[in-house]
């Protein structure tokens, strides 16, 4: 399943936190999604699919996503070609004369989320184990889902849901009391 992982509310602090290979798999998943988001044109990633419900209305900020990740790559001296280019050529055609900066989703600032998306990455690669202390190691993956109203509520997949019942994720109730569908 695509992924884009926020560890913290900056793009490039974020970008900065992934190894080579997560930096080249979120890459690859933000042009999936943007042109999912832009051109409806992935059959996979439908109006319905947690990270396009994530991203929903946002998509100048996966945009820019696609360009912190493609620049620390290039720290790395990886590169995808004309890619990144492309997504920003789109972006600023579509974002035209307007002078507004584009506008982050309203969960980048969530604690709980970005600590949600660092715990995932701990779990399934446990050489970043350590690069974020007090990360918690069983908490579930929160999706946050935007509301269209400059808003967001949270929900569980089903998956980690059946993981919270049998004891294998760990959520405080200041937590659980903001999942929607538990």
């Amino acid at each position: 399943m695509p992924q884009l992982w926020m560890t913290r509310m900056s793009l490039f602090d974020t970008a900065a936190d992934l190894e080579v290979d997560l930096l080249a798999t979120a890459h690859e998943d933000s042009v999936r999604l943007f042109n999912a988001l832009v051109y409806q044109n992935d059959e996979e990633l439908t109006d319905s699919h947690p990270l396009v419900r994530m991203w929903q209305g946002y998509h100048v900020a996966v945009g820019a996503y696609n360009a912190a990740l493609a620049a620390t790559m290039a720290q790395h001296r990886i590169s995808f070609g004309t890619r990144a280019l492309k997504v920003a050529g789109v972006v600023r055609q579509m974002r035209g004369d307007a002078p507004d900066p584009f506008v982050m989703p309203p969960w980048v600032e969530d604690a709980d989320v970005l600590r949600s998306h660092r715990s995932n990455i701990v779990r399934r690669w446990p050489e970043y184990d350590g690069v974020w202390p007090k990360t918690p190691e069983r908490m579930p993956y929160l999706w946050p889902f935007v509301d269209g109203e400059g808003g967001y509520e949270l929900y569980l997949s089903k998956y980690d849901k059946e993981q919270l019942a049998a004891g294998e994720r760990a959520l405080p109730d200041s937590i659980k009391k903001r999942i929607v569908n538990l």
